[in-house]
């Protein structure tokens, strides 16, 4: 009797050993380029104009995230950047991943670098702002070509300091 009490004893702890000591592993890394689409639709009743202004600096940031997708733990660190950097969007994010899955759990490593950027100057949409926009056509045929332009024809001339430019009165 007290054998097969220790018999079955030892049977429940060796099923026990059996299924909570084996757990598959698997490990993936990926790296990629990705930019997200404004996607909420809605009637714009006056458009409005804004300058993005770009840091300098590109900066980085590395999290990781328990039992969640890896597009759940990217919108997150996205999140988190843009809160950390008091930025409105990121410039050419890099995102990198890391998930490790077993049984019980699943951990995703995100890293983030890319340049944070807030909107400046925003105003109501005037005539003049069209030439900043890009023409209709390429909105409908993408391969229709555009014209190039640089931000200096439509910023405001900078006005000129009280120096005396030398080479002006070389030239009289």
């Amino acid at each position: 009797m007290k054998a097969n009490t220790i018999f079955k004893t030892g049977v429940a702890i060796t099923i026990g050993i059996f299924f909570s000591s084996c757990g598959t592993t698997s490990k993936t890394s990926t790296y990629d380029y990705d930019f997200l689409y404004i996607k909420k639709q809605g009637i714009i009743q006056r458009p409005l104009m804004a300058d993005i202004e770009v840091m300098k600096e590109k900066k980085s940031l590395t999290r990781t995230y328990k039992n969640v997708t890896v597009n759940m733990a990217k919108e997150m660190l996205i999140a988190d950047f843009i809160r950390e950097n008091n930025a409105d969007l990121i410039v050419q994010p890099l995102f990198s991943t890391k998930t490790e899955n077993t049984t019980s759990k699943t951990n995703v490593e995100v890293s983030l670098s890319g340049y944070p950027a807030s909107y400046r100057n925003i105003r109501n949409y005037e005539p003049k702002d069209s030439a900043l926009l890009l023409p209709i056509d390429h909105l409908l045929l993408p391969s229709a070509p555009s014209r190039l332009f640089s931000a200096a024809e439509y910023l405001p001339a900078k006005k000129k300091s009280g120096a005396t430019n030398f080479s002006s009165f070389l030239l009289k």
